[in-house]
């Protein structure tokens, strides 16, 4: 024979269980990381690293100040391998391959991705510069239009949304 619970009771477990399910999962989503930023002999940076940017991109160690994050790995202060960009909340906003962070210069396919986590655009870079196709996509996700980048400059859009 089970055990019955009147709805009072139900509802106040119930309750219980939402809101400190909902307060653990607020405080662990805005948790923005911490990187261990090695610096070598040689004051170079190395291995993994968090950096963490203003509104205006503009590298910031007071955390007051955080809008986005970046996780980066360095060998001998050069970038190496998938860089990736986020807002605070801890979603991607960002995700390619760096020649140069300082300035950022991008080299290869980059993604941009909106604060729902849902894909904004995804082209290539050579040495900083769009070129070839870039598709486009809708807050919602869905795709949008495509235009070919030549040099730099949007050489018209191949394709758009019905």
């Amino acid at each position: 024979m089970g055990i019955i619970c009147n709805d009072w009771e139900l509802n106040i477990k119930t309750k219980f269980i939402l809101f400190f399910g909902l307060l653990f999962n607020i405080n662990f989503y805005c948790q923005v990381p911490e990187g261990v930023n090695k610096i070598d002999e040689n004051n170079l940076r190395e291995g993994e690293w968090i950096i963490y940017y203003d509104e205006d991109w503009q590298e910031v160690e007071d955390s007051s100040q955080i809008e986005y994050f970046r996780k980066i790995t360095y060998h001998k202060d050069k970038p190496i391998g998938l860089v990736c960009d986020f807002y605070k909340t801890g979603v991607k906003q960002w995700e390619g391959y760096l020649i140069s962070d300082r300035p950022d210069i991008a080299n290869g396919k980059v993604k941009y991705f909106y604060e729902n986590g849902k894909l904004e655009q995804v082209g290539n870079v050579k040495n900083g510069v769009y070129y070839d196709d870039w598709n486009y996509y809708t807050f919602l996700g869905d795709f949008s239009h495509k235009s070919n980048f030549r040099r730099g400059n949007e050489s018209g859009i191949a394709q758009t949304l019905n």
